[in-house]
């Protein structure tokens, strides 16, 4: 919920930086822009809350997250791997060229993890205290 907030905060915070700079800036991608890096946020988080749960450390879960996001941003140069690599929406600037195209299977493989992420979370056998 926080992280959500902070991307959407930081996101109009830049927008509004960007046209006090460069006045014909769209709006309307630049929502889309903050929508898509949200969806990326949240894509991340997931997968990251399910890594603790699997492995009952938290630590140990964010530091793989971070582990992933750099050696992701390391190969995204890659295009087999970043047309379909869901961290390519931590930072969607094609947004704002009207290239819309080149995200939706990142949506798509974003929302595969998140909901293998879900299910692994339902069915894991719950701890007895």
């Amino acid at each position: 919920m926080v992280n959500r907030r902070m991307v959407w905060l930081g996101g109009l915070f830049s927008i509004y930086m960007t046209w006090i700079y460069y006045s014909n800036l769209n709006f309307k991608n630049a929502i889309y822009m903050i929508l898509f890096e949200t969806m990326g946020v949240l894509f991340v988080t997931i997968l990251g809350t399910c890594l603790a749960i699997l492995l009952d450390s938290a630590f140990v879960a964010s530091a793989l997250i971070e582990l992933l996001i750099i050696i992701t941003t390391v190969i995204n140069n890659i295009d087999w791997f970043k047309k379909w690599s869901f961290t390519g929406l931590l930072s969607p600037i094609k947004i704002l060229q009207n290239n819309f195209s080149s995200y939706w299977l990142m949506i798509y493989t974003g929302l595969i993890v998140t909901f293998i992420s879900i299910f692994i979370i339902a069915i894991r056998p719950k701890n007895k205290i």
